[in-house]
Parts: structure tokens; C-alpha cells; sequence
């Protein structure tokens, strides 16, 4: 997603370029999405401070601690996902040396 100002307001524009799309042909999407910033903005801080209350933080932090453990432990699923592991192993060997 990238930024995008249209009449002096602010969008998320998610492109789906030709390249996507033909790895994934069976997928429907849009060619270009627009998202006002304010709404998202709004709905993400209300998220936020749901997940974040007091009586919802311990909960919140064990589930940001498993995903972040699943994250790190997660087979590649994408050409893209293998390649960025490859670099960032390949990265940690040489600074090892």
C-alpha cells in the first residue's frame, strides 16, 4: 500500500499490478483500492485501544507473543517470503564472520 493525496485528502491506494496477478490467477481483487486514511485511522485506533485496555492486556500480549513465535518459525509461503529468509540468513553468516 502507498500513500495518496486526491482533493486534499489522504488514501492507502493498493495496487495489483500484472506481475500479482498472474501469480495468483484465481484471485479476484480490484485493479486499484482507495482507502481514506481518517477511516481507517479511526477504526485502527479503536481496535487498538480495545485490545490494549486494561482487562484485555495480558491477553493481548501472550497473543502478539505466539504470533511473533509463529512468525519466526514459519515455513516460506511465497517465492518472496524464501528469498527475504535466504538474504537475511545469508546476511547473519557474514556479519558472524
Amino acid at each position: 500500500m502507498q500513500p495518496a493525496s486526491i482533493r486534499s485528502s489522504v488514501y492507502y491506494r493498493c495496487e495489483f499490478k500484472e506481475e500479482e496477478a498472474a501469480l495468483y490467477p484465481d484471485l479476484t481483487h480490484p485493479r486499484t483500492v482507495y482507502l481514506r486514511e481518517d477511516i481507517v485511522c479511526q477504526a485502527l485506533d479503536r481496535w487498538i485501544a480495545r485490545a490494549f485496555a486494561p482487562d484485555r492486556l495480558s491477553a493481548t500480549i501472550v497473543a502478539l507473543t505466539h504470533a511473533s513465535v509463529a512468525a519466526s518459525t514459519a515455513e516460506p509461503q511465497t517465492p518472496e517470503q524464501a528469498q527475504a529468509r535466504h538474504a537475511i540468513k545469508d546476511c547473519a553468516r557474514r556479519l558472524a564472520r
